[in-house]
C-alpha cells in the first residue's frame, strides 16, 4: 500500500528529525515554526510512525525518533540511481545537491560514504523529489528570467515582493 502524502507539519517535523539525526518529541516541537502543543507534536509523530516514516527507541526514560528505512520502489530507485552514474560523491561539497539542469546528479560529500543506509536512502529519496519535481530546470528558467529583464527577482516568482533595484 502507498504512503499517503504528508502535509506541511509533517515534513516540517520529518526534515528536523533528518537534521538532528534522532530527536525527542520536545526538541522537535523547540525547532518548529509557530508550534502547536507538545501533545499535538506526539500525536504527528505517532501518526509518522503508524505510516512507517519514523520509528522510536526509548533512551532514558524518552522516545527518540529516526527515520525508517524506506523499502520498496523508493529503496529501490535510490540503488537504481546511484548504478546508473546518477549519483557521486565529491570532497568539495558538505550537503547534498542536485546539479545539472538537463541530466541531473545527485552529488553526495565523500563522509556519505560512512552514513548508515537509512540515513542515505533518506537523502537519495530527497534529492530524488528535487530530481523529480524538475527544480533546477525551474530555477535556471527564472533566473534567465530575471537576467533577460522579464522578471524582477525570483522573489516574485515565488510570491515574495521583489526588492528595489539601485
Amino acid at each position: 500500500m502507498a504512503k499517503a502524502a504528508l502535509t506541511r507539519r509533517e515534513r516540517e517535523i520529518m526534515d528536523i528529525v533528518y537534521r538532528l539525526g534522532r530527536a525527542s518529541a520536545q526538541q522537535v516541537l523547540e525547532k518548529l515554526a509557530l508550534p502547536p502543543s507538545y501533545s499535538a507534536v506526539r500525536a504527528l509523530l505517532r501518526l509518522l510512525k503508524e505510516r512507517g516514516h519514523v520509528k522510536h527507541v526509548e533512551e532514558g526514560g524518552r522516545y527518540c525518533w529516526l527515520f525508517c528505512a524506506p523499502y520498496g520502489p523508493a529503496a529501490s530507485l535510490a540503488r537504481r540511481a546511484q548504478t546508473e552514474g546518477a549519483v557521486r560523491f565529491s570532497a568539495e561539497v558538505e550537503s547534498p545537491v542536485v546539479v545539472r539542469a538537463w541530466r541531473p546528479v545527485i552529488v553526495l560529500a565523500d563522509a556519505a560514504r560512512d552514513w548508515p543506509e537509512e540515513r542515505l536512502l533518506a537523502v537519495m529519496l530527497h534529492e530524488s523529489a528535487h530530481v523529480r519535481r524538475r527544480d533546477g530546470l525551474a530555477l535556471l528558467v527564472a533566473n534567465a528570467g530575471v537576467r533577460a529583464g522579464l522578471v524582477q527577482s525570483v522573489n516574485l516568482v515565488r510570491g515574495a515582493p521583489a526588492a528595489p533595484r539601485m
